[in-house]
């Protein structure tokens, strides 16, 4: 009798024919297992959403389970007028991130327990990053954690602690992430770690400007792109985890009991089924790993512990992870069609390989402009346009770092009479050129040029000389 109640009740705010089959047993089963008095406030709440995003309502139920640990029924109204600001102003993924923490998105400001705001952290946090990571990295704020290689975006404010301390350790630990994320390659985009790669199944489709474009040519050769870049993105969050665990103790010896707060917050992994699962697994590994706790195991699945540790031997490449990215969708994910994609980690961030390849490019044209600007600065008289229109008429090939008008660039540490060698590691900065056996020493500005453009092509093109000079 109590179903029939509920599915009336439902009828009256979402008709039979706008849910499967399915949805509509499932929606009435998870009614009909609350008092009267939650169900009911549980449909107001559904017919407050239902109109607005059906995608948003079925994302506030399946949160609502670990909402209402926290809130009691009559806060329910509060919490939706929050999820629909986020959804309204960020969409419905940043949606989804504001429910998976209500104790921190929603309570606290309840309560009236202040944050940090990204502002007020701002002014610290900007000189921070750009001297760690030695860039002009821009920090924006967003509805979630990422970086598209040339901006980290972190949250518009920070309440996991009462004390502004607190926040703003974690605001740094955030920032940090991502800038490990951008230092150890993530997105593929440096040249000379990234050409020796083998993408199994790449036949380098598509047009000549996208073939360096790594990690599109490697999610194509998976039925389900999205499993794969989150397996990829998840298990290069363990590789970057050790590398800040070696580069930077202090802050993550410091942000131990932070890691056990979000361990705490994580979802029920009994509840998950499948690859969802397993991948939930890895996740809580791994904030038991950094917090100390080390109170969740990989469980019996050996071949899943062959790929955790590949990821956190602290000896893994890209290489790497692309080789173990394939072995666990091949062994676990080729039948698996019930795929429930969760929020990722905060620290981790959203994976963003399109924007991160848009700002590539982006950043290679405004390279190549500085570049050919600075080094007309400082090139000799003698160097005509005569001479240079004769070596733009001769074969210029985009891997050579020496120009066929005689104009090569030597990298630090090297004889400067000769040729840079293709095993240049990316630490080298070029010094020099050579031009009519002249040495010009580079400023450090044109030096710093002259390094990105190297990482991000392999080499320094010899037509950016040439049409310099």
């Amino acid at each position: 009798m109590a179903r029939v109640t509920t599915a009336l009740s439902l009828q009256q705010i979402i008709p039979d024919n706008q849910l499967n089959e399915w949805e509509h047993e499932e929606l009435i089963e998870q009614l009909a297992a609350y008092d009267a008095q939650l169900e009911r406030a549980v449909l107001e709440q559904i017919a407050v959403i239902w109109p607005v995003s059906h995608a948003l309502c079925f994302a506030f139920l399946g949160q609502l389970h670990n909402g209402l640990h926290c809130l009691e029924p009559k806060e329910l109204a509060a919490w939706v007028k929050g999820i629909l600001h986020v959804y309204e102003a960020d969409g419905l993924r940043a949606a989804r991130l504001y429910m998976s923490d209500v104790e921190n998105n929603f309570l606290c400001r309840l309560r009236g327990e202040s944050g940090l705001a990204f502002a007020g952290a701002q002014g610290r946090l900007v000189p921070y990053i750009r001297g760690l990571s030695g860039r002009s990295l821009q920090l924006e704020p967003s509805a979630s954690v990422a970086t598209d290689t040339s901006t980290i975006f972190l949250p518009r404010d920070v309440s996991f602690y009462r004390d502004h301390t607190g926040n703003f350790q974690v605001y740094k630990l955030l920032a940090t992430y991502q800038w490990g994320f951008i230092s150890q390659d993530l997105y593929c985009q440096n040249q000379l770690r990234s050409a020796s790669i083998h993408i199994p199944g790449d036949g380098q489709q598509g047009t000549e400007g996208d073939r360096d474009d790594i990690l599109a040519r490697f999610f194509n050769t998976f039925a389900n792109q999205q499993l794969a870049q989150d397996i990829y993105h998840l298990l290069q969050t363990l590789r970057v985890s050790v590398f800040l665990q070696q580069e930077y103790p202090g802050l993550m010896r410091d942000l131990k009991p932070f890691f056990a707060l979000l361990l705490k917050k994580r979802p029920d992994i009994h509840q998950l089924i499948g690859v969802s699962y397993l991948l939930e697994k890895i996740r809580q590994w791994l904030l038991g790993q950094l917090s100390g706790d080390k109170v969740s195991e990989l469980g019996v699945h050996p071949h899943l512990r062959t790929i955790v540790d590949a990821a956190w031997s602290g000896q893994a490449g890209n290489g790497d992870i692309f080789m173990v990215t394939r072995s666990f969708y091949d062994a676990y994910c080729r039948d698996d069609t019930a795929y429930e994609q969760l929020p990722p980690l905060l620290f981790q961030g959203e994976f963003r390989p399109r924007e991160a390849h848009r700002a590539r490019l982006v950043r290679r044209e405004s390279n190549r402009q500085k570049f050919i600007e600075a080094l007309a600065a400082i090139l000799p008289p003698q160097a005509t346009a005569e001479k240079a229109a004769e070596s733009e008429n001769e074969p210029q090939p985009l891997a050579a770092n020496v120009v066929e008008n005689g104009a090569n660039i030597t990298p630090a540490g090297h004889d400067t009479m000769n040729k840079a060698e293709p095993d240049q590691q990316p630490a080298e900065e070029p010094r020099f050129i050579c031009l009519d056996d002249e040495h010009l020493v580079l400023p450090e500005e044109l030096r710093e040029l002259a390094r990105e453009i190297e990482e991000d092509l392999g080499s320094l093109p010899s037509f950016y000389i040439s049409s310099a000079s």
